[in-house]
């Protein structure tokens, strides 16, 4: 596969725009290095620690909640020794961060525009530059929209950080941007939208039924209030007992398989070479979530060993999906990523996720054409939509009292407070919608998908075009043709592994033959005439990666 952006990139203003956008506003220093991607990705920690003591910090008697990634990461705040400092020193240290912050802020910005500005007086020449000039502008005004979705709530984060106290009045001005940013960047309430509406509820009446033992007389009558309050949100009638859909599970009989730190990095980073893909497993010290950053995915310190089915899950999740479109992407748009690719991109990371562990199991019989198509009823979405739900409708008092019962039952894996309060008031109800792009873009990709396999392709989006770069849903199809010598698709490498584990001689051309049954909606024939042609000479490929496999599942 090719390692290099395609040079065919249209008229030579249009390949220094794209070049301009490299270094510019992806720049390693900044976009990079100090994490200012984080901001374009709604993607914030949290910590209330002195990072060379690990006590709490605390301002005026009160532990604060410190926005990590925009004051220390991109303000440059040290946190070493922070707890030896005076409220006012701590105070004006994180107000100097902040205007580090905006400085930094604005400079992009100011970019960005200037950029917009001279896409303006670009005439496309043909249909496909057309389409690259329309990618980038909708890219970059989706940028500035979230940088001013950034800056209208630092005096949130100032809040949290126990610096200032934000009025009710200021407050008010505030939530009416983020509103309205919201909705353009994220979607909206879930409230709005009767389709998930009635899919929370079903996913959260499910999280009652299966640990409804756990809780007390009063926890269980806080749920049930809930699901109530959920109920009445809906135009149809609810179930008051929900059947549980039957999946089975290609992941479930190898849960006594595992991997240290040390083995996880190393097998990521090979099958990452299956999939030719330049994109690298590396451990930080200092992330706290699971991240993909650009050409490598970063794992916390805290994740000292993964299980099979969720090193398979997060193989499909992060390189087969994440790291390939990334790939794809930079061959012909560079760094740049198109409008709303966050929702397609974590919404076919979900999918796949889906179809890894269940196969044709979440599946159903169209009554219209006959034809097997997709349930999204049977899928395990991301619940982050349907705790958004509850904080719509609950107060912030209740809706935290809602997420630490879900965090003491081992429902939830904190802090997951904050996920929900970046950029918003700490003491009001309501929360920010980014996380909410996961299970939406699952819901669209299953609708593309079903709608391409009742309509043999004339209708909705091939499964592979999904894969083609950051972009959106909508535009998936047509950025698929950019590609004027084919992309890179997903090996399903962690397929390979369950074939591996179950076949004591594995071939290629079986191989092919699981996968086909298993992912009946996608064609595997070329797939399967290469393997059977190479079945008469020796497959060196297939076979070398089969035994290096081996040696990592054996491996105590």
């Amino acid at each position: 596969m090719r390692n290099t952006i395609e040079k065919n990139l249209g008229q030579n203003s249009l390949s220094k725009i794209i070049e301009r956008i490299d270094t510019d506003v992806f720049d390693k220093k900044i976009w990079i290095g100090e994490k200012m991607w984080k901001i374009a990705e709604v993607t914030y920690s949290y910590t209330s620690k002195d990072k060379k003591t690990g006590k709490n910090i605390f301002i005026n008697n009160k532990e604060i909640d410190l926005n990590y990634t925009l004051f220390c990461e991109i303000g440059g705040l040290n946190l070493e020794n922070f707890e030896e400092l005076s409220d006012n020193e701590k105070i004006e240290k994180i107000l100097k961060s902040v205007k580090i912050l905006n400085k930094k802020i604005s400079e992009k910005r100011k970019k960005i525009l200037e950029i917009l500005s001279n896409l303006e007086q670009l005439e496309a020449e043909d249909k496909q530059e057309k389409f690259k000039i329309k990618i980038i502008k909708e890219s970059l005004e989706e940028k500035i929209n979230l940088i001013d979705y950034c800056t209208n709530g630092i005096l949130y984060e100032l809040e949290k950080a126990g610096v200032m106290q934000v009025s009710n009045e200021k407050s008010e001005e505030i939530d009416k941007k983020q509103k309205n940013l919201d909705k353009i960047l994220f979607g909206g309430e879930v409230k709005e939208n009767q389709e998930e509406i009635n899919l929370c509820y079903n996913n959260l009446l499910e999280i009652f039924q299966t640990n409804i033992e756990n809780f007390s007389e009063s926890e269980k009558a806080f749920f049930e209030e809930i699901l109530e309050k959920i109920g009445n949100l809906s135009t149809k009638n609810q179930e008051k007992s929900l059947k549980k859909a039957e999946r089975n599970d290609y992941l479930e009989e190898f849960s006594n398989i595992s991997f240290d730190t040390e083995k996880y990095i190393s097998l990521f980073n090979f099958l990452a070479e299956i999939n030719q893909i330049p994109h690298k497993a590396v451990k930080n010290e200092e992330a706290g979530s699971i991240s993909d950053g650009p050409k490598t995915v970063e794992f916390p310190k805290k994740y000292k060993n993964f299980k099979f089915p969720r090193f398979a899950k997060l193989n499909h999740h992060e390189f087969e999906t994440h790291s390939i479109t990334d790939f794809n992407n930079s061959l012909v748009m560079g760094n740049l990523r198109g409008a709303k690719s966050i929702e397609k991109d974590e919404g076919l990371a979900i999918f796949m996720e889906n179809i890894l562990q269940y196969g044709t199991s979440i599946t159903k019989k169209d009554e219209a054409s006959g034809k097997i198509i997709f349930d999204i009823e049977k899928f395990n979405f991301p619940k982050t939509i349907v705790f958004t739900l509850v904080g719509e409708i609950l107060n912030s008092k209740e809706f935290f009292k809602f997420l630490e019962l879900l965090e003491k039952n081992g429902l939830i894996i904190g802090p997951t407070k904050d996920r929900f309060l970046r950029q918003k008031r700490s003491n009001k109800a309501g929360v920010q919608h980014k996380d909410t792009s996961y299970a939406r873009g699952l819901f669209k990709i299953v609708s593309e998908i079903n709608d391409f396999i009742i309509s043999d392709g004339k209708k909705g989006t091939n499964f592979y075009d999904f894969f083609a770069g950051k972009c959106s849903i909508e535009d998936s199809k047509e950025f698929a043709l950019l590609h004027k010598n084919g992309f890179n698709k997903p090996q399903f490498t962690s397929d390979l592994m369950i074939f591996i584990l179950k076949n004591q001689n594995p071939t290629e051309e079986n191989f092919y033959d699981f996968l086909q049954k298993k992912y009946p909606f996608i064609n595997f024939s070329e797939e399967k005439i290469r393997a059977i042609r190479h079945s008469t000479i020796k497959n060196n490929n297939f076979n070398e990666n089969v035994s290096k496999i081996k040696k990592y599942l054996e491996e105590k």
